[in-house]
């Protein structure tokens, strides 16, 4: 969508016909930058691509999470690229990254500063201004897939995710 049809990464939507109407909206999966089909990635006549739900194995939701995320080595580290995610166990999140060849610091998965980041924005707008809390580890350099955990103030610390780059910028 955004090499082939010339559309701006700050207006991708990642809305889709599959999850209830909730996920859907602009603090979700929606996009309120997003103003035609064109600009859906789940869209006949956006990104034709189809949605489909993680397996049960890889986490403990039913469904993605797509955010943006400084991701040092990939792309351009002053831009944010765009991940799909999803909220795993520390013990799935150590095997993965042991998977990847990906340091486990002491023997979990490393972490992201701060207390409510990444993983809380759920939807691929704009990422706000570059900060610690959503800028992945040294670890994880170069890395396009990978385990991290995501510090967060209402899991006692343990909040880990699987991510996949679906959009390097």
């Amino acid at each position: 969508m955004h090499y082939l049809n010339g559309i701006n990464p700050d207006e991708i939507s990642f809305e889709n016909q599959v999850w209830p109407s909730w996920l859907n909206g602009p603090t979700q999966a929606g996009n309120p930058n997003c103003t035609t089909e064109k600009c859906k990635l789940f869209s006949s006549e956006g990104g034709s691509v189809n949605y489909v739900d993680p397996i049960d194995s890889l986490g403990n939701r039913n469904y993605w999470t797509f955010t943006r995320a400084y991701l040092r080595g990939i792309g351009d580290e002053d831009t944010a690229d765009f991940i799909a995610a999803i909220e795993t166990t520390t013990e799935k999140c150590v095997e993965i990254n042991e998977i990847y060849g990906i340091e486990n610091p002491s023997g979990a998965p490393p972490n992201i500063p701060g207390n409510y980041g990444v993983f809380s924005q759920h939807h691929g707008t704009t990422p706000g201004a570059k900060a610690s809390q959503n800028t992945f580890p040294e670890e994880l350099r170069g890395q396009y897939a990978g385990c991290v955990n995501q510090l967060h103030s209402f899991h006692s610390g343990i909040y880990p995710w699987l991510y996949f780059v679906i959009l390097a910028l």
